[in-house]
C-alpha cells in the first residue's frame, strides 16, 4: 500500500509541468493528452515554471499540489446534500478488541438522486480522554466495503 500511495505522489508531482500555467484555478490537461514523462519533477517547481523561494511561495505551491490531486486522484467533492438521513444500527460489542461497533446509514438526497452509504463506526470501550476512532465504508447492508447509487 506504502508503495502504490509513493508511485502515485511521484506520478502527480511529475504531471506538474505538464499543466498549462496560471494559479490552482486553472483547467487540468485530460489524461490522454498528458506526455509520458521519464524523470521526476522538482515538487518546489511552480506550474508556470517559477521556484518555490520562502514559506509564503509554498503556502501557494501547496495549493497548486492539492488541485493536481483533486483533478488527477481524489476528485473534487461533491455538492452539498439537499437532504440527509441518518438510521443508527444497534450498538454490538466487542470483547476481545474492547470496542464498541455500531452501523450506520446515511441517505443522501440532491434533486432526483439519492446515495445511499452504509458506514460502520469502532469506539474503543472503558477510555478516558481522547482516542482514536476508525469509520469504514462497507458494502450492503454492513457487510464488507462500499456505497449504492440508485435514482428514487
Amino acid at each position: 500500500m506504502k508503495k502504490t500511495c509513493n508511485i502515485l505522489a511521484i506520478v502527480i508531482i511529475s504531471m506538474t509541468p505538464c499543466l498549462k500555467a496560471g494559479s490552482a484555478d486553472y483547467s487540468p490537461k485530460t489524461v490522454s493528452e498528458l506526455p509520458e514523462i521519464k524523470e521526476l519533477s522538482n515538487p518546489f517547481t511552480f506550474i508556470d515554471g517559477s521556484l518555490v523561494q520562502d514559506k509564503e511561495d509554498w503556502q501557494r505551491r501547496r495549493k497548486e499540489l492539492k488541485s493536481l490531486f483533486a483533478a488527477y486522484e481524489y476528485g473534487h467533492l461533491p455538492p452539498k446534500p439537499e437532504k440527509m438521513t441518518i438510521i443508527r444500527g444497534d450498538i454490538m460489542v466487542d470483547e476481545e478488541a474492547a470496542a464498541t461497533i455500531q452501523n450506520f446509514e446515511l441517505n443522501l438526497e440532491n434533486g432526483e438522486r439519492t446515495l445511499i452509504m452504509h458506514m460502520r463506526l469502532t469506539l474503543p470501550r472503558n477510555v478516558a480522554g481522547p482516542v482514536p476512532v476508525v469509520i469504514k465504508s462497507v458494502f450492503g447492508r454492513f457487510g464488507n466495503a462500499a456505497q449504492a447509487i440508485r435514482e428514487v
